[in-house]
């Protein structure tokens, strides 16, 4: 009996139409804006982009200090530093492929921080 009806069900799945759909896709490779002093992007995209020269990171340090930097297609960096228990906390909860927005004052201090992991974001592939 459940033969049968499987069956008949074939030619039906059939016609169905083949769209296979995934979530959203949302490439970010790293850009630094140095006039206004913040930088942005994610890292799986930045690590997957085919032009070798961009770049973004950050690191914590266990005595309470953190730092990021970024550098973008066009060769422009920044980076910022901090001892804010609260922006080292943002850090701590960064994933491998997480995106990381920072910015600075003229004094190379951070002044934001902001971390996001999202389905939409490339993962590294290499």
């Amino acid at each position: 009996m459940k033969l049968a009806k499987m069956a008949m069900m074939l030619p039906l799945l059939a016609l169905a139409p083949a769209v296979a759909q995934a979530g959203t896709k949302c490439s970010t490779t790293a850009t630094v804006d140095a006039t206004n002093r913040w930088a942005r992007g994610a890292l799986g995209s930045v690590r997957n982009s085919a032009e070798a020269t961009s770049l973004i990171y950050c690191i914590t340090y266990s005595w309470g200090y953190a730092f990021c930097s970024a550098r973008d297609a066009a060769n422009v960096t920044g980076s910022c530093g901090t001892s804010d228990p609260a922006y080292i906390n943002v850090l701590n909860s960064m994933t491998d492929d997480a995106y990381v927005y920072f910015a600075w004052d003229a004094a190379g201090t951070c002044t934001t921080m902001v971390v996001e992991s999202m389905s939409c974001l490339d993962p590294k592939s290499h």
